[in-house]
């Protein structure tokens, strides 16, 4: 797990390198799988906690943009290659899958645009595709499970780390990115010399920005989430990493 997190800082904070990035997120993918072919679930936990951070390297760049989605299809194959093909799917496994199918045909249905279809996949099937993954295959696999727990705490605690290094300026991310830049702002306010957006709201006596913790979506939305995820750490029993549920606290 080191050498993919070290390759996914690489591709964060490489310039100019983007081949050999990839080459050596691969490698340690390669590398991963090879030694238990369940670690392809963790994959996604893995590495969507970083889906914005690898945008920021080139908002243009396709591969760059689909990386966790990738990670999340390869699980999908890898689980229907291992257990649909040999007829041990769980029941409400197939049910999510099943109902996965069926939002994303209402939600066509409704929208009846071609121009949404890769959209509606990458929203909605997908999603609830690998949720049906998931509990096919750690319904039975408790030490799986909090594995996937864990490296989720541990992504998000690496990104959150990132957001505060890039707030306080001690790390430099593509600020040419507007969904990425440092503070997002309480509201839009215009200088009127300048026609610049402020970075802070006054209340008469502090200025406070706002932190953006770099993984999209409204911040309290976000927060809320980080919140969620290190406290579901101390509610599961078997749970003994004490190592994680520090992180956990700090997210």
């Amino acid at each position: 797990m080191k050498t993919l997190y070290a390759s996914i800082l690489f591709i964060i904070f490489s310039v100019n390198s983007f081949e050999l990035s990839i080459g050596l997120f691969l490698i340690a993918i390669c590398r991963l799988i090879y030694k238990n072919t369940n670690n392809v679930y963790l994959l996604p936990c893995i590495c969507l906690p970083f889906m914005f951070l690898f945008r920021n390297q080139n908002e243009n760049n396709l591969i760059l943009s689909i990386i966790p989605d990738i990670t999340v299809i390869i699980s999908i194959l890898i689980y229907f290659l291992k257990e649909v093909g040999r007829g041990k799917t769980s029941k409400i496994s197939l049910i999510t899958f099943i109902f996965g199918v069926a939002c994303y045909l209402i939600a066509f249905i409704n929208i009846q645009n071609n121009d949404f279809i890769l959209i509606l996949v990458r929203q909605i099937l997908l999603p609830i595709f690998f949720l049906a993954v998931s509990v096919g295959v750690m319904k039975n696999n408790e030490e799986l499970a909090r594995d996937a727990l864990k490296f989720s705490v541990l992504s998000f605690f690496c990104v959150s780390l990132l957001a505060i290094l890039n707030t306080s300026g001690f790390i430099t991310l593509n600020h040419g990115f507007e969904p990425l830049y440092p503070y997002l702002h309480f509201e839009i306010e215009k200088d009127l010399n300048s026609n610049a957006n402020a970075l802070s709201r006054s209340d008469g006596l502090l200025f406070l920005p706002r932190l953006n913790l770099l993984s999209g979506g409204s911040l309290g939305s976000c927060a809320a989430i980080f919140f969620a995820l290190g406290i579901s750490v101390f509610n599961i029993d078997s749970f003994k990493s004490n190592i994680i549920k520090i992180i956990a606290m700090s997210i």
